[in-house]
């Protein structure tokens, strides 16, 4: 009994280990499986300091660098976490908007 159990130990804890790591990672990317504007965000941020330079966001996200002036709505040349989640926030309200302008065209 003692050696089954050891068996299964010894087969299930790489398994659990490997979807630890799976789970932090999927927290980092969006639902294509592509990296997440946080995934991204995070690796651009080369300093560390929790904040988006604009330098920063055109060298590792070119797709918020893109939206940079949309994003930083306090225009301090900076994008903050907060900053980001209103800007997604209110893209998310826009997409719900233009699907929902699409269904009741046709009704």
């Amino acid at each position: 009994m003692l050696r089954k159990m050891i068996i299964a130990a010894l087969v299930f804890a790489p398994a659990l280990s490997l979807a630890a790591q799976e789970g932090t990672a999927a927290t980092e990317r969006g639902a294509s499986g592509r990296p997440g504007y946080a995934g991204q965000f995070k690796r651009a941020d080369a300093d560390g300091n929790g904040l988006l330079s604009r330098a920063e966001a055109e060298k590792g996200a070119p797709r918020l660098a893109r939206e940079f002036d949309s994003i930083d709505t306090n225009r301090d040349g900076q994008i903050a976490p907060d900053e980001m989640r209103a800007w997604r926030k209110a893209k998310h309200a826009e997409r719900r908007a233009r699907r929902e302008a699409a269904r009741t065209r046709f009704d």
